[in-house]
């Protein structure tokens, strides 16, 4: 799995097939994570998506929206971590 191209989207490599494929749905991806056997992404917005690879279709599903409590900065780096089986969102200001 990949975050790649203008639009920061997602692609999927299959080792079976030898080939990428994009998983559409949300652009403007900053980091990629895989955890307790579930790919996660982060948008440039903060928001949190699943990604189910199974095919024959790939769907991103928002799992954490940004709380809108927080501040928001769309030119702060944002990362996803896992800590002890958890997924944590570090923003780097």
């Amino acid at each position: 799995m990949a975050i790649y191209a203008e639009k920061y989207t997602l692609g999927l490599y299959k080792s079976s097939t030898n080939a990428w494929s994009l998983v559409p749905g949300v652009e403007a991806l900053e980091d990629t994570v895989h955890c307790k056997d579930e790919f996660y992404v982060v948008n440039c917005q903060g928001n949190i998506f699943a990604c189910d690879v199974t095919p024959p279709s790939h769907v991103m599903k928002l799992v954490v929206p940004y709380p809108q409590e927080y501040y928001y900065d769309s030119n702060c780096k944002k990362y996803i971590v896992e800590s002890p089986g958890e997924l944590l969102l570090v923003i780097r200001v």
